[in-house]
């Protein structure tokens, strides 16, 4: 049992740690004045309205093929609830302001689905991966227009300014390329897209998630620790985060028997109920405001927390499950 717990615990800190050494080094990067501001603006912004965009529609035309998986989509519903659960969670700990803090709200409650969970279903699921990869694409199309609308919303949300919000608040390029890809996917025009552009989308998608962990890195980097939250702020996220989700995931897989029915897919769930929060957030404060010292700061304490929490859910899992 112990060696199970081991094995795991350094199979997932293994795969953490390569995200991560981008990150650090982008940090350095910026804290030694190589990478400016304007640029990292630029790369954020490259990468909302360009590179994310394409490496979704790309995907979807690609990869997504709903006749080899008739229930695909309880999966993206799965991830709707998830975060919604989430949200609903971190409010109570902020009920009694939860206006002033809704920006805090996506911390715990939307993950890093994609670009931590691929390397780290990569690393520990060699022979599944194609399978694995299937179930985080299906959950990334439930998780991608939540965080694209809603979490933007409530990131780049100013108390101190009143707004009224519109329809156009909620709509973002990923968000616009998701929903016109699933259109041409599930009314078989797909076939008539020309291969080449396809093609050419993937290309500029390949850049999406380097350049999305190393602008996640470049803002951490600028982020100065100096009682920019407050200790309870950061106990509610964290708490939601990796312990209150997971535990209902882990209750949730139980009572369903999902464990001996598809392991694989019951480990991929507690992965994404137990990993960071989405590099996204970082993008969205860069490109369309927000309290991004504070923000980022709580990210910064939640990516540190996370290279033992996941791992340690998993471990767990696959030692007593």
């Amino acid at each position: 049992m112990s060696e199970i717990f081991f094995d795991s615990f350094v199979s997932v800190l293994f795969a953490l740690a390569q995200i991560f050494s981008i990150v650090i080094f982008a940090g350095f990067l910026v804290r030694k004045s190589v990478i400016t501001q304007p640029q990292i603006n630029a790369l954020s912004q490259a990468t909302v309205y360009v590179f994310l965009p394409a490496l979704i529609f790309a995907n979807i035309l690609e990869k997504f093929r709903p006749e080899n998986f008739p229930l695909w989509y309880l999966i993206p519903l799965i991830a709707i609830c998830m975060v919604f659960v989430g949200i609903g969670v971190n409010s109570l700990f902020f009920v009694r302001k939860l206006k002033q803090k809704k920006n805090l709200l996506p911390l715990g409650s939307m993950q890093n689905a994609g670009y931590l969970v691929l390397p780290l279903g990569q690393l520990l699921y060699p022979n599944q991966f194609d399978e694995f990869s299937l179930y985080v694409f299906l959950f990334i199309l439930g998780f991608n227009p939540v965080l694209w609308s809603v979490g933007k919303i409530l990131i780049s949300s100013n108390h101190e300014i009143e707004k009224q919000i519109s329809w156009k608040d909620y709509i973002s390029p990923p968000l616009v390329l998701t929903l016109i890809s699933l259109f041409l996917v599930l009314s078989n025009m797909h076939i008539y897209v020309p291969k080449t552009l396809v093609q050419a989308s993937g290309l500029l998608g390949a850049a999406a998630v380097p350049v999305a962990t190393f602008v996640l890195g470049a803002t951490l980097g600028t982020v100065k620790m100096r009682a920019v939250f407050s200790f309870y702020e950061i106990t509610a996220s964290l708490v939601t985060k990796f312990f209150i989700l997971p535990l209902i995931t882990l209750f949730i897989i139980l009572i369903t028997n999902l464990h001996k029915t598809n392991p694989l897919m019951a480990d991929f769930f507690i992965i994404e109920s137990s990993v960071a929060p989405a590099t996204g957030i970082i993008l969205m404060l860069r490109t369309y405001g927000g309290d991004s010292n504070k923000i980022g700061a709580m990210i910064l304490v939640s990516y540190i927390f996370s290279s033992f929490a996941t791992p340690m859910a998993l471990a767990l899992w696959k030692t007593f499950f």
